[in-house]
């Protein structure tokens, strides 16, 4: 793609940086932009999803996407037993 757009670098800010930074970064990269160039924030002290039926399940920033993953599975099937 145009080498104009990787002259610039994009800051994606959101209150809890959640699906924000992964759609974003595919609406960019399906746009040209090199990937390392887009850049994504939350603005709140940690990452918070709402659960099922209590108080939303809480995740430092830096946890990596397969581990929130695996503790929404365990959550899911915590509030709802098969």
């Amino acid at each position: 793609m145009s080498s104009a757009r990787n002259q610039y670098f994009l800051a994606l800010v959101c209150a809890s940086n959640v699906n924000r930074s992964v759609e974003a970064h595919d609406l960019f990269l399906k746009k040209g932009f090199e990937p390392n160039k887009i850049n994504s924030y939350g603005s709140s002290a940690a990452v918070k999803l709402p659960g099922a039926t209590g108080p939303p399940l809480t995740f430092p920033f830096n946890t990596q996407r397969y581990v929130t993953y695996l503790n929404l599975i365990e959550a899911c099937n915590t509030e709802n037993p098969a």
